[in-house]
């Protein structure tokens, strides 16, 4: 996260709130959602976040954050 510039505020708000959710494989969850950030003009970000779920509870991957809102969003529901 810090690599990225990213805060855990921000990946705890997408990870829990689960606003859309794409499943990657048995027990892998890519949890998305749509930000701006403050600084960066008017452009909207899409917070990916991978999550592993794990039966003591959930455990997040990885976490980055894409201009490539529309790409990204095709298909979910």
């Amino acid at each position: 996260m810090a690599r990225r510039g990213l805060t855990e505020a921000e990946v705890t708000a997408v990870a829990e709130a689960l606003e859309q959710v794409i499943h990657v494989r048995a027990g892998r969850v890519v949890a998305q959602s749509a930000i701006s950030r403050v600084g960066q003009g008017d452009r909207v970000y899409l917070l990916r976040v991978g999550i592993d779920l794990w039966p003591d509870g959930p455990e997040v991957v990885t976490t980055y954050l894409t201009s490539r809102v529309v790409k990204y969003s095709k298909g979910v529901q």
